[in-house]
């Protein structure tokens, strides 16, 4: 049986052309997509070297809406908000990171990051305190251990101070010999405390066991 290749001569020449067409399209369509996020995006960054950081955030904003998918227009419009003490608007930016799927395990780890400062500087400790502690076995822990000990050393939460502060010396994070001794010793001036109020004073005893009953007293003062 002979084989009829004339559909071949014509059909292959139209499928090339068709799928270039395609491709040009395509391209064409990523390039001009392209051009618009980058104009916003670097229009941003001109506005934040002028310091101009509201004229940026709107840039930033538009550039984000351009290219929702683009995790480090996000990054920069989360950290200008919390530059700018808009820290409820960091934290939705840093959470919307977090709660995507498709970004890599080193950006979650950057949202994360950047949500426990947010935290931190809002004033919310103990949701900082809770951020930071799912950094760990991340590239930021070491940065998180040491904020949560000043979390610790604001709260004056002396035990929990010493753990973190052996945490990071055993991680070899820098020497922490004179604080934990510093701890030690605040340690000490609490028990110390807590046990003068716990015991009577035996010179207040004496003293008041030779007061007058409030009954004699009263019974002296009436004319």
């Amino acid at each position: 049986m002979d084989l009829d290749f004339t559909w071949l001569l014509w059909g292959l020449p139209l499928a090339f052309a068709l799928g270039w067409g395609a491709s040009r399209l395509d391209i064409r369509q990523w390039r001009m997509a392209s051009r618009q996020a980058p104009k916003a995006y670097f229009r941003g960054l001109n506005h934040l070297l002028n310091e101009q950081q509201d004229q940026a955030i709107d840039a930033f904003i538009e550039a984000v809406q351009g290219d929702p998918d683009t995790a480090e227009l996000h990054f920069a419009l989360g950290n200008l908000f919390r530059r700018r003490g808009d820290y409820d608007r960091a934290v939705r930016v840093h959470e919307h990171l977090l709660a995507r799927a498709d970004i890599s395990g080193k950006d979650r780890d950057r949202a994360q990051h950047a949500l426990a400062l947010d935290f931190l500087k809002a004033g919310l400790l103990d949701r900082a305190e809770a951020a930071l502690h799912r950094l760990e076995g991340t590239a930021f822990e070491g940065e998180a251990l040491l904020a949560l000990l000043a979390i610790c050393e604001r709260s004056r939460d002396w035990p929990q101070a010493k753990r973190v502060a052996q945490r990071l010396e055993a991680a070899e994070q820098g020497s922490f010999t004179t604080r934990l001794a510093h701890y030690l010793c605040e340690e000490a001036d609490n028990c110390s405390a807590v046990a003068m109020l716990r015991k009577p004073c035996n010179g207040c005893s004496k003293r008041s066991s030779r007061l007058p009953s409030s009954r004699a007293a009263g019974s002296r003062c009436r004319p």
